[in-house]
């Protein structure tokens, strides 16, 4: 158990862990859940079931990556460096993409 603001080694684990904290985050912040199902297309009992499906998880880290203040926002709350969050999004379905931008 790593204590909080600590990243553990880079994993599909860790990364999985990430995008839980990811959505513990989201959750707290007005009307980020629902613009993550928005742009998901999925119901909020969907996101539920499949909360622990890596690509879920994936998609949860890419809605967070997509915006710089949600990223930077997640990362002061974690208390890590924004720069780890797409390290670790290498490690979840279709991480091994190359980006472009």
């Amino acid at each position: 158990m790593t204590r909080p603001g600590r990243v553990p080694p880079a994993s599909a684990e860790a990364a999985q862990v990430m995008a839980l904290r990811i959505v513990e985050f989201l959750s707290r912040e007005d009307g980020q859940i629902d613009a993550f199902l928005a742009v998901s297309g999925l119901s909020l009992d969907d996101f539920r079931e499949r909360l622990t499906e890596p690509e879920t998880l994936a998609a949860v880290m890419d809605f967070l990556l997509q915006e710089d203040a949600r990223v930077i926002a997640f990362a002061a709350d974690a208390g890590i460096a924004p720069e780890v969050i797409p390290g670790l999004r290498a490690f979840l379905p279709g991480g091994d993409l190359p980006h472009w931008t």
